[in-house]
């Protein structure tokens, strides 16, 4: 009998490694790939962002394939990517922070003019051992880099929001994950999604304090609140997701990039309008 469990788990451990593997095969399949897509002729032909994040920026569960190389192939923009799995906005004692990278970045070009920066809340800061460590935003009328602990999330976010300002003078945006849960089919063993909604609140504050001060345009994307976005089935889900945070390339081309695009589609009109 202990054998036969054994067996039994053995083969479902198998199976589950096998579905796991074709799904990998079938929503990353080259006709996915940004290349394959067709372009488009639209008002963001020739735009310059640059992408700040950790995974999903990147595009760890598709073949690094993300947000920003979509927008490249499909609407002609001009996306850079700096990009690391499991960073974060934190500094912290070693590793590769989103602040310490776009200081020391060879990837953007300091000297360019871009027409906009765009930011990812990263999952990695709402694991359970570093939400101690999200900080303090700090007051209403506070904009000095001085004030800033990059060793803090708010800390690190208002001080890239700063250092982002000073050099390149863009709107920049935040985005962030699609909604994950803390059970279920939506939910992913190492971050909470009611924490994570927790830090998506507290990226609105920031937002709210400097959209339209001091010379700031900044924008969140909230993908995790949005629920219209994230009204699909199961089935679509499994097919666009690698897990609750990671999409595969169809749940970038079919799901998070179209949003991406008609957000800036209608913020680029309405610059052009002034």
């Amino acid at each position: 009998m202990k054998n036969e469990k054994k067996f039994l788990a053995l083969a479902l451990s198998i199976l589950a490694l096998t579905s796991s593997c074709d799904a990998f095969a079938t929503s990353n399949g080259n006709e996915y790939a940004p290349e394959r897509q067709q372009a488009k002729e639209n008002i963001l032909n020739g735009k310059t962002l640059y992408f700040l994040g950790s995974s999903v920026t990147l595009g760890m569960r598709s073949k690094e394939c993300a947000i920003p190389d979509y927008l490249s192939a499909i609407d002609g923009m001009n996306c850079v990517k700096d990009a690391v799995s499991g960073t974060t906005l934190i500094s912290e004692e070693e590793g590769d922070s989103y602040y310490a990278r776009l200081v020391h970045s060879d990837r953007f070009d300091k000297n360019a003019r871009i027409d906009a920066f765009v930011l990812q809340l990263s999952t990695n800061d709402a694991q359970h051992d570093r939400i101690e460590k999200w900080g303090t935003i700090t007051a209403d009328d506070v904009f000095s880099p001085d004030a800033f602990d990059i060793h803090t999330t708010y800390g690190a976010i208002e001080s890239i929001l700063a250092y982002v300002e000073k050099t390149w003078d863009c709107p920049i945006y935040i985005y962030t994950n699609a909604y994950f849960g803390d059970e279920g089919l939506r939910s992913i063993g190492n971050t909470k999604g009611s924490d994570y909604a927790k830090l998506v609140d507290g990226a609105k504050e920031i937002v709210a304090k400097y959209d339209g001060k001091e010379g700031y345009e900044v924008r969140l994307v909230d993908l995790f609140n949005d629920e219209a976005f994230n009204d699909i089935s199961d089935d679509d889900y499994r097919f666009y997701m690698a897990d609750a945070i990671h999409p595969y390339r169809t749940g970038y081309l079919y799901w998070w990039t179209p949003y991406f695009e008609k957000v800036l589609l209608e913020d680029f009109a309405e610059e052009e309008k002034v």
